[in-house]
Parts: structure tokens; sequence; C-alpha cells
């Protein structure tokens, strides 16, 4: 079983949750960032992975043009998106995907989940910091636990999240008809 996992980043929380999917496939998984460059064809893939952080409620550019450019493929295996976000809600994952993706892909994709995101606090600049110390505080705020202090790192990636999302992505290959046949044996 192989599995291509594409991803776009800002500061790096996409790719975190796309490498730590990666680790929990069953099979072969090839992780690429869709800002480095070109990536291969995902015919020669049994499933597919999208990820990307949220900005706006919309994903990265990268994120909608590769999946313009193979749209009718990636309809053909089994397909998994996720959001490196804050937000918990069943109702802004709706909103993402219903903002960034076709119907089909939409009706196609299970799984799909947000697993968390992060503020990156030493990395970011001046302006960054200050905008995203406010959205840290009012997402630390209404789920209760501890304001940030705005310069330490920030981080609510999910592990239980993105092994479920894992799991979810193993099963759908094992049902998909794709396994490699196992040789009888009488």
């Amino acid at each position: 079983m192989t599995t291509l996992i594409v991803y776009a980043t800002v500061h790096g929380t996409a790719e975190q949750c796309a490498r730590r999917i990666a680790e929990k496939l069953d099979g072969r998984a090839d992780v690429f960032n869709l800002k480095s460059g070109p990536v291969p064809s995902p015919a020669a893939y049994d499933r597919i992975i999208i990820g990307s952080c949220i900005y706006g409620c919309s994903v990265l550019k990268e994120i909608k043009d590769f999946c313009a450019k193979y749209g009718d493929l990636l309809l053909q295996k089994p397909l998994g998106i996720f959001f490196a976000c804050f937000s918990d809600s069943k109702q802004d994952e709706k909103e993402y995907l219903s903002r960034n993706f076709t119907p089909s892909l939409i009706r196609h994709a299970d799984p799909v989940s947000a697993l968390g995101g992060a503020f990156y606090f030493t990395k970011l600049n001046f302006l960054e910091r200050l905008l995203d110390r406010h959205l840290a505080k009012k997402y630390a705020l209404s789920n209760g636990i501890p304001v940030p202090d705005g310069k330490t790192d920030f981080i609510t990636v999910s592990e239980e999240k993105i092994t479920a999302f894992a799991e979810k992505i193993n099963r759908s290959g094992s049902s998909s008809g794709t396994e490699e046949a196992v040789p009888d044996d009488h």
C-alpha cells in the first residue's frame, strides 16, 4: 500500500501533521511540500492525503492548484483531507471544505479532520506575533486553557486526532480492493 501525502504550510504545522500521519500509516508513505516544487503524479499511489494550514477560512493556493490539476484522479482513490488549524468544530471543517474543494471531492474525502494548530511565536515577525497573540488568547479563553504568553510557541496539534485520521486511512485502503492479492495455498 502506497500513500502520497501532499501539504502546504506557512510556519510548519501542516508539515508536522503530515509527517506524524506518515509514521502511522501501513505501507510506504511519501510526503511532499507543494511549495517546494513538483510532486509525483498521484496515479502512482494507492491512497492520497491532502493537508493545509487555514488562513481566513482558506487552504493555501498550492492545495487548490493541486486539486484542480488532479481532481479526476483524486476521485479514483481513497482520499483524506486534514487541516492544521485551531478549530475543533465540525461546522468549521464543513466551511473549510465548501470554500476550498469541489462538491465531488468533498463527497469523496474520508476522513476529513482538523488536527490542531500552532502559533510559533518564536518564528513570527512583530506584526504576526501581535495578531496571533490576540487569536491565541481568544482560542485559549474559549477552550478553558491557560492563555499563552505570546513568546512561547503555542501548539494544540492532537496526537489522538492524528492517530484516528491515520487509522481511518489505513482501513480505507484495506477495504478499497487495492490491496495485494494473497496467493491461495490450496
